[in-house]
């Protein structure tokens, strides 16, 4: 299922972001601590932003208004990007959605 506008995601705590010689990725710690084979995620420009911006406090929509402001890129598609990235990162455990609080 495809992220809501209206949801809010975090990063992981099980992931590290790290940028060497201008490459972006995140890398989880603890499978090189196990000997496992390495888990890592290469970024682009605009999954570094998403990634920078996933707080916990902002909603998809909020990232998305962020982002228009970056780029020129066609608003629909910037928001099937985000969209599909967080469906991709949250499927692998690299993002989590934050629930929002029972009021």
């Amino acid at each position: 299922m495809k992220p809501l506008l209206s949801e809010t995601y975090r990063r992981s705590l099980q992931f590290a972001f790290r940028e060497l010689d201008g490459t972006f990725i995140i890398v989880s710690p603890e499978t090189m601590r196990l000997g496992a084979p390495v888990t890592y995620f290469i970024l682009n420009e605009v999954g570094r932003e998403i990634w920078n911006r996933l707080d916990g406090t902002r909603t998809v929509g909020h990232i998305l208004e962020e982002l228009v402001g970056l780029y020129d890129v066609d608003q629909e598609q910037l928001t099937l990007d985000i969209r599909e990235f967080l469906s991709d990162m949250e499927g692998r455990g690299v993002v989590v959605k934050v629930e929002a609080p029972d009021g």
